[in-house]
């Protein structure tokens, strides 16, 4: 046979087309656990990373959160599109009272398919201990708000809802009002290179080989087709083993900007 015709066919297989799952405001649609529990409660360093395609960039919305406290609104953590189109990251201790808010510059986030991070780990309870990265690069933080952030700080976790494409607190807010994809969260601040290389490699699954025993929870969300209403439990491909149900039935929607590995 042929070998351009075989390269042909290898190209073909690496970008075939797979799903990644659609939120929606108006839909209310996310995905939840009601009792996870990742097992960060008094680290010191988490990172959170997601693939997003991005129309609607009028409101703050939530890629993923750890609630720790639904009724009085505490989080363990969060990563958000600002409503300035920028890049939020959070984290919480409701018995310190402490609960830092990290973001960048205004429209930082672009339309289109990228690739955000918040990367964190308490040193001199500043605004240098979060760095938050766009498409693989780092990018200043020009947004931070102390609220009690003190050295003493360590994350403040229990068995509450996790969920991807929402805060969900009492009353969620912050829907996501588009496409999310590769959900990954370390219970590590993961480097400059480490979150280089996963951009760059552009490939499915890359979590599973950057810092493997610090991943504390992994969602591809690519089990459902184009079009399809996503009606399965999601599988956590970490050793957590955390399945997210869907809520208002988000939808699977076709794309090709991952590859296989």
């Amino acid at each position: 046979m042929n070998k351009k015709f075989l390269f042909i066919i290898f190209l073909l297989f690496c970008i075939r087309a797979d799903s990644a799952v659609t939120f929606s405001a108006a839909s209310s649609r996310y995905l939840n656990n009601s009792s996870a529990n990742l097992g960060v409660n008094g680290g010191t360093e988490l990172t959170a990373c997601a693939w997003i395609d991005m129309t609607n960039l009028s409101s703050t919305q939530f890629v993923v959160s750890k609630v720790s406290d639904s009724t009085n609104n505490w989080s363990t953590f969060y990563l958000q599109v600002t409503s300035g189109n920028g890049i939020g990251f959070s984290v919480h201790n409701q018995s310190l009272n402490q609960f830092p808010f990290f973001g960048s510059a205004n429209s930082v986030v672009g339309t289109g398919v990228h690739l955000i991070c918040g990367a964190w780990k308490r040193n001199a309870a500043t605004s240098a201990d979060v760095v938050l990265y766009y498409d693989g690069s780092s990018t200043a933080t020009s947004s931070y708000t102390a609220n009690g952030y003190t050295a003493s700080f360590v994350l403040e976790e229990n068995s509450n809802r996790y969920s991807i494409g929402v805060r969900n607190y009492a009353t969620p807010t912050g829907y996501f009002d588009n496409t999310i994809k590769e959900v990954a969260v370390w219970s590590k601040q993961l480097t400059a290179n480490e979150i280089s290389l996963y951009y760059s490699a552009r490939m499915r699954y890359m979590p599973l080989m950057i810092q493997p025993t610090s991943l504390v929870s992994y969602y591809p969300l690519d089990m459902c087709g184009d079009g399809v209403t996503c009606t399965n439990s999601f599988i956590d491909r970490s050793s957590k083993n955390i399945t997210l149900t869907p809520v208002n039935s988000p939808v699977g929607q076709a794309e090709t900007y991952l590859t296989y590995p």
